[in-house]
């Protein structure tokens, strides 16, 4: 299963067009973001759990619950029905169902499916989107500053993209996609932590404590 966060993540509902070449985003909402990205830099590590809601087109609403953790470039994402690891150089997909794990190379240097909220950050200054703040509301107590990307590229899979930011801590809330086919993405974030030391071991798939499971090498070396 992929995971669509560029943002989201990755991420809205009351804009309709896309943004045209000469377009600017918008300054307040470039502050925002700034004061975030600068955030979440500092963060050696982090690591959340969240809530990943899919509405396919034409299929019923999919929920998944999980955690994500992630130091420099490895990472650890757990879902209900699988789970990855990246350690930097390789990546596992543990299929849980199937009992099975797809083994590959880990590669940096293609466009990546699953990004973490600090990822997320790094869309808003590739110039390939133009942002602006759209709401500011109160959600279950919690007072949030949506910041909506709508893509410059009119072929873009993606029509929009949303993030919430509660205004009480500067830290992501909720990211949002909405694919062109009429699907809708939404990553509720919760329990962030960071700067914790984690042991590199739980970046990599441990064989010995899953008997049974098969491993299918897939790397190309």
């Amino acid at each position: 299963m992929k995971i669509y966060i560029t943002l989201l993540f990755s991420m809205c509902l009351m804009m309709s067009t896309y943004a045209q070449v000469g377009e600017t985003s918008d300054p307040e909402a470039t502050k925002i973001l700034d004061k975030l990205k600068k955030k979440y830099d500092s963060f050696s590590s982090m690591e959340a759990d969240f809530t990943l809601e899919m509405k396919l087109s034409g299929q019923e609403t999919e929920i998944q619950n999980g955690q994500i953790i992630q130091a420099g470039e490895m990472y650890f994402l757990s879902l209900d029905d699988q789970e990855i690891y990246n350690n930097n150089k390789n990546v596992w997909v543990h299929l849980k169902s199937n009992k099975e794990v797809q083994l590959t190379d880990a590669d940096f240097e293609e466009e990546g499916e699953i990004m973490s909220p600090k990822d997320m950050l790094r869309i808003y200054e590739s110039n390939e989107y133009i942002y602006a703040i759209t709401d500011v509301k109160t959600e279950n107590g919690v007072k949030l500053t949506e910041i909506e990307f709508k893509p410059l590229d009119r072929d873009s899979e993606y029509i929009k993209m949303r993030i919430s930011i509660n205004r009480k801590d500067n830290m992501m809330k909720k990211i949002a996609i909405f694919a062109r086919d009429g699907s809708r993405y939404t990553v509720s974030l919760d329990n962030i932590e960071s700067n914790k030391k984690y042991d590199e071991k739980i970046f990599a798939f441990d064989k010995a404590a899953h008997p049974g499971v098969h491993v299918e090498d897939l790397r190309i070396d």
